[in-house]
């Protein structure tokens, strides 16, 4: 009786596969990821989840001193510090994009995006920082690049703040200085009045914690480089004010639109944070709680206020405490008061993460003056068996990727994002397979956050639109989907096989097995 069964079993499959090879229909097994949506040639989408590319002003622009913008801290210390990075290159001229908007809009709309990320560079709105003078041609730029996205069915994301303060304000102290809260806010008032009924989705600040650390806290660690402004001498002190004030700014900025421009306009305001991913070097205890320590400086640090209002307790204990152990009488760390802790709990409708890659965190106390690496006692390692593509900084682990978004919802809740940067460097050239396959993997990855760890992730950004000035790296790293001649005065783009990739992916919704 078994064997009958067995037989007619088989003739079953054989039937199925005769029959699906006849109609040109042959039967494969699945390559799908488990909890995906599956489709014949890979998986699908999620419903309503937007794509769209990125940029900054600073890094495409040019025109540093056309139509009456005024001086940013970034132009200041290209022009002071000429081989502070790779190739002691500045954005004088960049991509040139502001005076190639029809071209790059149309580039944009041959992509077939449904938005395009890109920041408003503040001198070119009020040059000194000042409200009271108001730059009109830098207003006007602006609005042409809106109309001309809309007029494409682009959806425009505008970032406020991307590491570009106006340089008179750094004579304050820049972000070290409460006043420069205030006015940021008013900067943020006349973008609302402004463009607040085209833009629908606004980013306050990019990367508060990237700019604090690099910018004011003495650069990344384990290098000689420091980010503009270039403080340096304030390590372990400057940064966390900088950082302070940058969640405030946020935060005062969010209740502004909430309270006078969100009935009429109707959009979303949040703040952007970089997340990498920290996993312990070795399975021994202190590198497991190193791990967790810088976890908590590089994630919770911006998270928790957002979410309860005010530090984690243990950020705060571990500086308080290392601050009075170095004889001082006040915490190196800033405190938010009652009235700002209220104000900063909840401040926003979604947070944007730029996530790019991992880092192995060994526990480490060869640290002779205060940072944070020193506060939470760990060296950050990019894990040499990962496939790193350009930059040195980066490594290709799509499941770190996963896990940042898991812990995010794991920690703090049903929170609405919106993934605002990712992408890879990959020197290659135009054949860019490197930068496809980063862009898939970490893209399935995100499918996954969603359909099995339950994350509400709205939108995904790619990084980036053109290859750019890359801060540091100068134009050596290669970030863009379409290259850019930079020794060409006209700066042609030149489309990489990533776009292709692109294409096809939003006209079919479907990342290829």
């Amino acid at each position: 009786m078994e064997s009958t069964a067995i037989l007619v079993f088989l003739a079953f499959l054989f039937l199925t596969r005769f029959l699906g090879i006849l109609l040109g229909k042959e039967v494969r097994p699945s390559l799908a990821i488990e909890g995906s949506i599956t489709e014949p040639m890979g998986i699908k989408l999620p419903d309503g989840l937007l794509i769209g590319v990125g940029s900054s002003a600073y890094q495409i622009e040019g025109a540093p001193y056309e139509d009456g913008k005024g001086e940013s801290v970034i132009d200041r210390y290209c022009k002071e510090q000429p081989d502070w990075n790779e190739d002691s290159s500045n954005g004088t001229m960049a991509c040139d994009s502001y005076h190639k908007i029809k071209e790059d809009v149309a580039l944009l709309k041959d992509l077939g995006v449904n938005f395009f990320r890109f920041s408003i560079s503040w001198p070119r709105i009020t040059p000194t920082g000042d409200p009271t003078y108001i730059n009109e041609e830098g207003i006007d730029h602006y609005h042409k690049l809106i109309d001309a996205l809309l007029d494409a069915k682009i959806q425009p994301m505008v970032t406020m703040y991307h590491w570009d303060l106006p340089q008179d304000l750094q004579l304050l102290g820049g972000w070290t200085n409460r006043v420069v809260v205030d006015f940021f806010v008013d900067y943020a008032r006349i973008l609302f009045k402004e463009y607040g009924n085209k833009v629908k989705r606004w980013v306050t600040v990019n990367e508060p914690q990237l700019i604090s650390q690099n910018g004011y806290g003495g650069g990344p660690a384990g290098t000689n480089i420091s980010y503009p402004p270039g403080i340096t001498q304030w390590q372990g002190f400057a940064d966390y004010l900088s950082q302070h004030h940058m969640l405030l700014a946020h935060a005062y900025t969010y209740r502004l639109y909430e309270k006078e421009f969100k009935k009429a306009q109707r959009g979303l305001v949040g703040p952007v944070f970089q997340i990498f991913w920290m996993k312990p070097y070795s399975d021994t205890e202190k590198d497991r709680e190193a791990a967790r320590r810088a976890r908590l400086f590089e994630i919770d640090s911006m998270m928790h206020p957002l979410v309860k209002g005010d530090y984690p307790s243990e950020y705060k204990r571990i500086i308080n405490t290392h601050s009075k152990n170095e004889g001082r009488r006040i915490s190196r760390l800033p405190s938010f008061t009652d009235e700002e802790v209220e104000l900063i709990k909840g401040s926003f409708d979604y947070i944007g993460i730029n996530y790019y890659s991992g880092y192995d965190v060994k526990y480490s106390e060869n640290f002779s003056t205060p940072s944070q690496p020193k506060d939470y006692a760990a060296d950050k390692i990019i894990n040499p068996k990962a496939f790193t593509p350009g930059v040195k900084w980066l490594s290709h682990l799509p499941k770190d990727f996963r896990s940042s978004l898991k812990y995010l919802r794991d920690i703090y809740g049903d929170l609405r994002f919106f993934i605002t940067e990712n992408g890879c460097d990959d020197p290659s050239g135009l054949n860019d397979k490197d930068r496809i396959n980063y862009l898939m993997n970490h893209l399935k990855q995100l499918i996954l956050a969603i359909n099995e760890d339950g994350c509400d992730v709205s939108g995904y950004t790619i990084w980036s639109f053109l290859d750019s000035y890359e801060w540091d790296a100068g134009y050596k790293a290669k970030f863009g989907l379409y290259q850019v001649d930079f020794n060409d005065r006209k700066r042609p783009r030149i489309p990489k096989k990533s776009v292709e990739a692109v294409k096809e992916l939003m006209k079919t919704r479907i990342i290829p097995d």
